[in-house]
């Protein structure tokens, strides 16, 4: 005859070595799996200094918008009508620009100082203050061109120009 307290104790002490290997299997999954999701967002970063891919002096075709609203740029300074919002990957902040192909006051340079969540690729938005002009405004195909920093030469290699001095940008030559 089987002993019932022999059995309930053998019972007993597989289903403790059951708990303790599902608890270690847990801790590798889990492990695994945040492993994974590491591995898998690391290639999606997008890099911390964005490279112009706009190059100096040549004409690159935009769609051109307006906007009125906004007290503070995205660099943190008080919008004005040489402030433009563009995408950062395509025109860099403290980018200098040339606009053609507009309405003769609108032909001008200006200064790449916001961005907007709708601003991606090559679409500008021009600042204006007056909310009935920049409706007006509408969309329009416009002409950009990078304007050197130094006089009609090349700027240095990763510096742009605010109004206010220099920022840094990391990108070659262009500013």
């Amino acid at each position: 005859m089987v002993n019932p307290k022999l059995v309930q104790s053998t019972i007993g002490l597989a289903d403790k070595r059951f708990r303790s290997c599902f608890r270690v299997i847990v801790w590798f999954a889990v492990l695994g799996i945040v492993a994974l999701a590491i591995d898998g967002c690391a290639g999606h970063l997008r890099p911390n200094t964005p490279t112009a891919s706009t190059p100096t002096g040549r004409e690159v075709p935009f769609t051109a918008t307006a906007y009125c609203t906004g007290r503070i740029t995205a660099t943190g300074t008080k919008p004005t009508e040489e402030t433009v919002a563009a995408d950062p990957a395509v025109l860099p902040m403290g980018s200098r620009i040339r606009l053609s192909g507009l309405a003769g006051r609108y032909n001008r340079v200006y200064i790449v100082m916001d961005t907007g969540k709708n601003i991606r690729g090559r679409r500008i938005d021009l600042f204006m203050r007056n909310c009935q002009e920049a409706v007006a405004f509408g969309r329009r195909s416009v002409k950009v061109s990078i304007v050197p920093a130094f006089f009609g030469q090349p700027a240095p290699a990763g510096v742009c120009y605010l109004r206010r001095g220099p920022v840094y940008c990391s990108i070659g030559g262009v500013p």
